[in-house]
């Protein structure tokens, strides 16, 4: 199975003068300190992802409050806060996404310009959760996606890393924007509201409906561990590499938690046919360096609990 990414280089985007990780795995977790530009790596995957697309660059502008008129005026303005150095960008200012090669065919380029174009750079399926998770209506649409489907079951296996008696979930209701998701539980006789168990569950429900619906592509989430106790990170780490296996896709996830990252140590070394990476980021006189962790190394750094966010 081929890697969308399997290095990566970023040019010019935000905090990132330059930005070279030689090497990424299937499964990537990216650590390091506030404002290190964990968030931003998965900004500029997404981007490569989507090829450019302008519904995945303005959702990325939406979210960062950059994007707030709709005249050209602030369109250009909104994208000047994608470069590096912002309003001091030039004109001859391009951003450059992929991997570490010279081969333009596989590089994002975007423009100080209205225009953003993508050279040689397609589309692939992708999906993203923030770290407030999916609203109800994104849930709907994905699960409709996979129902009656072995994904449904895969869904339904995630939610019971929380709720072990959880038999099945539906989404109920008359219209897109009203249908809910309920659960049937084993000891209960009535549906139940999934919100009702708890943020956790629902924060599993938008892991694992994004990562069935990126098949074949990249599923990226942010600060991965939210809502979800320390005690179920390595059941959830096992299903996402097990299904990032299967479904053939990447992950990119960040965490700020230690506990992330040693659950995601164990289930690394217990998936010894799938390769992990995780990528530390550390901010010196303003400039990003990354570190890449092979799995030998990330076993080190565990047993010997060295610091690595």
């Amino acid at each position: 199975m081929t890697l969308l990414l399997e290095s990566l280089r970023i040019e010019n985007y935000r905090v990132f003068k330059r930005l070279e990780i030689p090497r990424l795995g299937r499964v990537n977790l990216l650590v390091g300190r506030n404002n290190s530009g964990k968030s931003t790596i998965l900004e500029a995957v997404r981007l490569y992802a989507s090829g450019g697309s302008a519904p995945t660059l303005d959702s990325i502008l939406v979210s960062h409050d950059e994007l707030r008129g709709e005249g050209k005026r602030d369109r250009l303005s909104a994208m000047m806060q994608l470069f590096n150095g912002r309003d001091s960008a030039t004109p001859e200012a391009i951003i450059k996404i992929g991997p570490i090669d010279d081969d333009d065919r596989r590089t994002l380029f975007i423009y100080v310009t209205l225009a953003h174009v993508g050279v040689s750079v397609r589309a692939i399926r992708h999906a993203y959760v923030s770290p407030h998770g999916l609203s109800i209506e994104e849930s709907a649409r994905m699960w409709d996606l996979i129902t009656l489907t072995d994904l449904e079951r895969d869904v339904t296996e995630a939610l019971r890393i929380i709720g072990p008696n959880i038999e099945r979930i539906s989404f109920i209701g008359e219209s897109e924007r009203k249908r809910v998701p309920m659960a049937k539980l084993s000891s209960e006789a009535r549906p139940v509201a999934l919100r009702s168990l708890g943020d956790g569950v629902n924060r599993l429900l938008g892991i694992a409906l994004s990562l069935a619906s990126a098949r074949g592509g990249v599923f990226l989430v942010d600060e991965v561990e939210n809502g979800i106790h320390f005690s179920a990170q390595q059941q959830l780490w096992e299903l996402i590499f097990r299904l990032a296996r299967r479904l053939d896709t990447q992950v990119f996830a960040t965490t700020h938690s230690w506990d992330c990252i040693e659950a995601f140590q164990h289930a690394a070394a217990a998936d010894s046919n799938e390769e992990a990476a995780l990528v530390r980021l550390d901010v010196h006189d303003d400039a990003v360096s990354p570190t890449s962790f092979s799995e030998r190394e990330l076993a080190i750094v565990t047993r010997e609990q060295i610091e690595v966010r």
